[in-house]
């Protein structure tokens, strides 16, 4: 059985520093140089991964070391959401070495992590009937033109950077898996 090739979730890099507000003008600021065929905007299609989401909150959770019952014992935790975390996702997968679109890709999300622009983060089918992560949390956005694949204002995107990128090459394997961390951001 060789890889998984179909393709559903994808990435694009704006360039832009920051995602447009209100969400649907024009984005503010220079565009800067994309990880995405550099200059051309299309979309970076992931082959054959698995995403996973973190979606918490940042708890204080620790004792009030003053605080106790009427018989004089320490009560507590007490539990205090003081904030809400960004959401994490995990994507992993696998290049194959001898293909060299994925080989390009490689390049292309090494360049993700390192470039200034935001990225939207999707699912790119319009034709299968399955919904994802994306689709239920993005928000659509006519602030970029229909570009590599994307299409505006109808595609629910997740505005992200792009954390890391862990590339592991096994001199015995045909592949590359990698984990990369993607998080959200406003």
């Amino acid at each position: 059985m060789g890889v998984v090739t179909i393709a559903n979730i994808a990435l694009i890099d704006t360039g832009f520093a920051i995602k447009p507000s209100p969400i649907n003008t024009t984005p503010s600021g220079s565009q800067f140089a994309r990880a995405n065929g550099i200059d051309s905007g299309n979309e970076m299609l992931l082959k054959g991964i698995t995403v996973s989401a973190n979606i918490s909150s940042n708890n204080d959770d620790t004792n009030i070391p003053s605080k106790t019952d009427s018989d004089g014992f320490l009560e507590g935790p007490v539990i205090n959401k003081v904030s809400v975390s960004a959401d994490v996702y995990t994507i992993t997968g696998k290049f194959d070495r001898r293909v060299s679109a994925d080989m390009d890709l490689l390049k292309e999300l090494r360049l993700a992590v390192k470039s200034k622009g935001i990225k939207m983060f999707y699912y790119s089918s319009t034709s299968d009937g399955f919904r994802d992560m994306t689709d239920i949390w993005g928000e659509t956005t006519t602030a970029f033109s229909n570009n590599g694949g994307f299409t505006s204002g109808t595609t629910p995107v997740i505005f992200v950077r792009v954390k890391s990128i862990i590339p592991k090459q096994l001199p015995t394997s045909k592949f590359i898996n990698y984990t990369m961390i993607l998080t959200e951001t406003g």
